[in-house]
């Protein structure tokens, strides 16, 4: 598998498989379909965006949040309950924002399904220093805090 990475961001391409992505996107459809796209959040990072969680999967797509578990996490990480699902609209968008920690612990991966983004990170107090990370549809993304 070929890695692309740097100190506390790794890109693993083709995570998963188009028949694992179709099943993914099948069992979250129909909660997803009962949604409205919103356009204001409750901290104005995300424009455009349908959010719900998850805490049981049918078994193939748990057998990939497995393989996404492994992959990103130590293996007596506490991690939260239930997995976060959001879809963007065509213009929906992610804002420049950090997400605290307290909520979301030191680690955050993601599945990008349906399509490329390009995710853009930012240092904090130095804006000069910014990665593009090129999110290629089927990839998992993690994101590590280090000190």
């Amino acid at each position: 598998m070929r890695i692309k990475a740097t100190s506390s961001m790794r890109i693993y391409p083709n995570f998963v498989s188009e028949e694992e992505e179709a099943s993914l996107l099948a069992e979250v459809e129909p909660q997803l379909k009962r949604l409205r796209y919103e356009y204001d959040h409750w901290d104005n990072a995300i424009e455009g965006y349908r959010e719900t969680e998850r805490d049981s999967w049918n078994e193939q797509n748990a057998a990939v949040l497995k393989r996404v578990r492994d992959m990103a996490f130590q293996p007596y990480a506490q991690l939260l309950p239930r997995a976060h699902i959001l879809d963007l609209a065509a213009a929906g968008y992610i804002r420049p924002h950090i997400d605290a920690i307290r909520f979301c612990g030191n680690t955050i991966a993601g599945l990008c399904l349906l399509s490329s983004a390009v995710m853009r990170l930012v240092h904090e107090s130095r804006p000069e220093l910014q990665l593009d990370a090129l999110l290629e549809r089927r990839c998992l993304y993690v994101m590590r805090y280090t000190k």
